[in-house]
């Protein structure tokens, strides 16, 4: 709503710097003389840059001229100029249809082809052609909504490839140091592997084995374990346990994981 009060006003104050005599005419001309004068700039339109150009030097002369004939119109010869400035809007409207066709016809290709910087860099423009003209409003209608799924589904994929490189070997590798329930804890990752190492007041436990994951669940599977006691002397058994944690948060330095045997979270940091 905001959007269509703030388009309105614009409307009716562009207008309101137009001249008043054959207003029905000139306005749609005028309209024109800034989106052509872009688009007289792009590589796309290079053969019809002499037409627009000349288009908007006519028209920028043709305003002149008639807000003149506003301001003069009770002079002796304002009514003569005021003939010859119809004529000038006339010849001005039919090569302003011509323009229009033309960037009709470009932004139709540019749909066709599926050239998305085309087609925005010339609606960007806002010219006329694409409020007035019906089948290019709901083609490109179409078009837009288009690209925003195709904009969707490929945000959707960098979100799936982002996801997928957290939970690699290629993001875990390293040492991540935190704290769980009862003890500090440091995971050391590499390739397939881990390593991890529990250190209580009591005891120093180390876990080593493999880790897999598919979606946010990580499991470990276990082959030995070493506890380690005040005593200084290692005690290692082999192991069969497998180890159940769910992601619940990762990132390139961040990774907290939820051990379910436990019923613990555990918090790292790299």
């Amino acid at each position: 709503m905001i959007r269509l009060l703030t388009l309105l006003l614009l409307t009716l104050s562009l207008s309101a710097a137009n001249p008043k005599i054959y207003s029905s005419i000139g306005d749609p001309v005028y309209a024109a003389i800034v989106p052509t004068k872009t688009l007289s700039t792009f590589k796309t339109f290079r053969e019809d840059r002499e037409l627009f150009s000349s288009f908007v030097a006519e028209a920028d002369a043709a305003k002149k001229e008639g807000l003149w004939i506003d301001k003069y119109r009770l002079l002796p010869k304002a009514k003569a100029r005021s003939q010859q400035y119809l004529k000038t809007l006339r010849r001005l409207q039919r090569i302003h249809a011509q323009i229009s066709k033309i960037v009709k016809d470009a932004t139709m290709t540019a749909i066709r082809k599926h050239h998305a910087k085309t087609y925005a860099a010339i609606k960007k423009t806002r010219h006329p052609v694409f409020r007035t003209d019906a089948e290019l409003r709901r083609n490109a209608q179409r078009f837009e909504k288009q690209l925003k799924r195709e904009r969707a589904a490929a945000k959707r994929k960098k979100e799936r490839r982002y996801a997928a490189y957290l939970r690699s070997a290629k993001n875990l590798n390293g040492t991540w140091k935190g704290k769980s329930r009862n003890s500090k804890v440091v995971f050391r990752f590499k390739g397939n592997t881990v390593s991890i190492v529990k250190t209580s007041p009591k005891l120093q436990q180390t876990l080593r084995g493999k880790w897999r994951i598919k979606g946010d669940n990580m499991t470990i599977d276990l082959h030995s374990i070493t506890n380690t006691r005040s005593d200084g002397i290692p005690h290692t058994r082999k192991s069969d346990v497998t180890l159940p944690m769910q992601i619940r948060k990762i990132g390139k330095r961040t990774l907290t994981l939820y051990d379910t045997r436990r019923k613990e979270e555990i918090a790292l940091l790299r």
